[in-house]
C-alpha cells in the first residue's frame, strides 16, 4: 500500500509541478508524518480530534462506531466525511485535523472548500502552497517545513525529527 500511494503521489506531484514547485519527497515526508498509520499513507477519510473533551463527546454519539482509536475517526468516504464535518462544526467542534494532510480546520476553514479536506490531490495542493508560505516567511529550512505542523519550537522540533527521518528514507530509495 505504501508503495502504491508513493507512485500515485509522484504522479500527482508531477501533474501539479507548475502549481507547486517543492521537492515531492518533502511533500511525501509530510504525508507520511500526517498518516493515521504507515499502511494508510494518503488515506483521505480521517478526522482527528485534538481536544480530549471532544474525543469523549464523540464516544457518546453514533459516530463512536467509526472511531479507530480515541483520537481518529474513519468517515469512510468523501460524502460522509463532509456530512460529519458539517455536523461537528454545527456543534462547535472545530479543533480537528482533516484528511490525508491533516489540515487543521479551525486554522484554515475560511480559505479551504470542504471538498479539499478529504481529497488527496486537492489537499496536496493546499498543503504545498501552505508550506511555500512558511518557506517564504522563514527561508528554506527544516523549521519552515515543519511549521506546516506547528511554529511552536517544542512541537516543531519533534515534527522535524520524523520529517527528516522520512525524507532520508525516501532519498535512499
Amino acid at each position: 500500500m505504501k508503495y502504491i500511494m508513493f507512485i500515485f503521489f509522484l504522479a500527482t506531484s508531477f501533474s501539479y509541478a507548475n502549481v507547486c514547485k517543492l521537492d515531492n519527497k518533502i511533500m511525501y515526508s509530510i504525508l507520511l508524518n500526517e498518516a493515521y498509520s504507515k499502511k494508510d499513507v494518503g488515506y483521505s477519510y480521517i478526522i482527528s480530534f485534538n481536544d480530549e473533551s471532544d474525543q469523549e463527546l464523540i464516544k457518546r454519539t453514533k459516530l463512536k462506531k467509526y472511531m479507530l482509536n480515541s483520537r481518529n475517526l474513519d468517515c469512510k468516504n468523501k460524502e460522509f466525511c463532509e456530512k460529519v464535518l458539517k455536523a461537528l462544526v454545527k456543534n462547535k467542534i472545530t479543533n480537528i485535523d482533516l484528511g490525508p494532510y491533516q489540515i487543521h480546520y479551525r486554522s484554515h476553514y475560511k480559505n479551504v472548500p470542504i471538498s479539499t479536506f478529504f481529497d488527496l490531490e486537492q489537499s496536496y495542493l493546499f498543503a504545498c502552497q501552505y508550506v511555500k508560505t512558511k518557506i517564504k516567511k522563514y527561508g528554506f529550512n527544516w523549521y519552515a517545513i515543519a511549521s506546516y505542523h506547528s511554529e511552536t519550537p517544542k512541537y516543531n522540533s519533534r515534527y522535524q525529527i520524523s520529517l527528516k527521518e522520512n525524507y532520508r528514507s525516501l532519498k535512499r530509495n
